[in-house]
This record gives structure tokens, C-alpha cells and sequence, in this order.
């Protein structure tokens, strides 16, 4: 299920410190590249 691996990946990003605010920018094509690694 999508949700569930969404909402994994931002309790993992928590987790580790990253936060950001609550503004948003929809980026439909955003690449995963762009990311930062999360490590445990």
C-alpha cells in the first residue's frame, strides 16, 4: 500500500531528525536523487 510506505518513510525522516515547515511545493516528477539518504 502507497500510505503505508509514505507514512514510513516520514516516521524514518522524523526519526532522524528531519524536519522541515509546513509549506509545501507540489513537484509531481520530483526525483528520488534529489533526496537525502536517511541512515539509521
Amino acid at each position: 500500500d502507497n500510505g503505508a510506505m509514505i507514512a514510513y518513510a516520514g516516521a524514518c525522516r522524523l526519526c532522524a531528525g528531519q524536519q522541515q515547515g509546513l509549506a509545501i511545493e507540489v513537484r509531481p516528477r520530483w526525483s528520488l536523487e534529489e533526496l537525502e539518504a536517511v541512515t539509521a
